[in-house]
């Protein structure tokens, strides 16, 4: 077994703390099936774009997902209030989606 140094060991323990801590990402981004048809649009911030979709006119419903998750996970809330006459505007944030 090799010993290390300390800067070795300092510089392996935050590889893994940078790995724990950085954000999961999809290969491929997915696009709920709802919203395949729906234009998508880019709203720039500061940290980057957010992807948005709008289902709908006038007042709209705002969907927007917690930490690491993306649209998807409103699939069936979108669908539901839908079918009740809801506009709907349905968020990616940056770094999730």
């Amino acid at each position: 077994m090799q010993e290390l140094s300390e800067a070795e060991i300092e510089a392996q323990a935050r590889a893994i703390v940078e790995r724990a801590n950085a954000p999961r990402r999809r290969s491929r981004p997915r696009i709920s099936e709802i919203l395949r048809e729906t234009a998508q649009h880019a709203v720039p911030i500061a940290s980057g774009d957010v992807a948005a979709w709008r289902l709908g006119d006038g007042p709209a419903v705002m969907l927007a997902h917690g930490w690491e998750d993306d649209h998807c996970i409103w699939s069936r809330m979108i669908e539901r209030l839908r079918a009740r006459g809801h506009a709907i505007v349905v968020l990616d944030l940056p770094g999730h989606g």
